[in-house]
């Protein structure tokens, strides 16, 4: 059997440039990066910036060499940075907190929506992510071989904190990330369920993996946006439940970054 990543014990050893380097060049080539704020919520979706807007008063800025929107604004005596990640998947997500962190960025929170694999985690329920399992490329580069990657225990209490003082329900529990939305089997399906595992997304094992290695902050808030069972997938992105939970979600967020 092949093992993955191919170079033993990558994580041990240093790489050839990094987001710092980027940085550098970029300002070397007179192009802005902007400023950063120490707390960060990386979106999902469109609609969360949507929601965030109508919610805050925020100001529009760009952000280092890929020009993303991004949303500033305070709460709490807290500035507060909210970007939208256009693309899907660990690899994207991962350039992108990188050179926030090199730009400054300490505290994540990332807001997504996943698939439900349990019977009670219904479309809008809202999922703290309490592990993730490793089931993509990119964390391995980052940390050594191991079943699950784990989020800020500090962020994610104060998340909970945040939900409670909110009044709202929330599950916690295992999320499996992977690289393949559309190689995910029925075999996969019936082992993860047993296990208890509540959701299936792409990016949360390799964010918790790289934030672990940058000596960073970082949990996941996910809602359910469609339900996996073993006959059928049923997809419910566009419901209104979904839109609520969002707006749930950027309060949660906003209030757990001002208990820091």
């Amino acid at each position: 059997m092949t093992r993955f990543p191919l170079t033993c014990h990558k994580h041990r050893h240093k790489a050839l440039f990094s987001p710092r380097d980027f940085i550098k060049y970029l300002h070397s080539q007179k192009r802005s990066t902007g400023t950063c704020p120490k707390y960060i919520i990386l979106c999902w979706k469109k609609k969360l910036m949507t929601a965030l807007k109508r919610k805050f008063r925020t100001k529009t800025t760009k952000f280092a060499a890929y020009e993303y929107p991004m949303l500033k604004f305070e709460y709490k005596n807290k500035r507060i940075g909210a970007i939208q990640i256009p693309g899907i998947g660990a690899p994207h997500i991962i350039t992108v907190v990188e050179e926030l962190i090199a730009l400054g960025a300490k505290y994540f929170i990332a807001l997504g929506y996943a698939g439900g694999l349990q019977k009670h985690a219904k479309p809008g329920s809202l999922i703290l992510a309490s592990k993730a399992i490793r089931d993509e490329g990119t964390s391995y580069h980052y940390g050594k071989p191991s079943k699950y990657s784990y989020p800020s225990s500090m962020m994610n209490d104060l998340l909970e904190i945040s939900l409670r003082t909110n009044k709202l329900n929330y599950i916690k529990g295992p999320t499996w990330t992977t690289d393949a939305p559309y190689r995910e089997t029925i075999v996969e399906l019936k082992q993860f369920k047993k296990e208890g595992v509540l959701t299936v997304e792409m990016e949360a094992s390799a964010l918790f993996a790289v934030a672990e290695c940058r000596k960073v902050h970082l949990s996941v808030l996910l809602t359910i946006s469609d339900t996996l069972t073993e006959k059928k997938w049923m997809p419910k992105f566009h419901a209104e439940e979904i839109k609520q939970a969002f707006k749930k979600m950027i309060q949660v967020a906003a209030d757990a970054f001002g208990k820091i």
